[in-house]
C-alpha cells in the first residue's frame, strides 16, 4: 500500500486554503455592511460578528499559516472590531 506523501511547499493545503477563503469572505462581508455610508446599529453589529467569525477561522488555521501571520491578521481584525465598538 502506497503512503501518501506530505504536501510539497508548492501545493497549498486544501483545508487551510478553505479556511483562508472563508475568513476572507467574513472580512468582505464586514466591509460590505459598512460600505456606502451605512452605519446603522444593525449593520455595525453584523460587521462585528463577521470580524469575530474571521478571527475564529484564523485560530483554526493558525498552524497552517504560522504564528507571525496569525498574530498580524488577528490583531488587524481585533483592531477593526474595536473601532466599531
Amino acid at each position: 500500500m502506497a503512503r501518501a506523501s506530505p504536501p510539497s511547499s508548492f501545493e497549498p493545503d486544501p483545508e487551510a486554503e478553505a479556511l483562508r477563503r472563508a475568513a476572507l469572505a467574513a472580512v468582505c462581508d464586514a466591509l460590505e455592511r459598512l460600505g456606502a455610508g451605512r452605519r446603522s446599529g444593525a449593520d455595525v453589529h453584523e460587521a462585528r460578528k463577521s470580524l469575530k467569525k474571521a478571527r475564529s477561522l484564523l485560530r483554526l488555521s493558525r498552524g497552517a499559516f504560522g504564528e507571525a501571520v496569525y498574530r498580524r491578521e488577528n490583531a488587524a481584525c481585533r483592531g477593526a472590531a474595536r473601532v466599531l465598538a
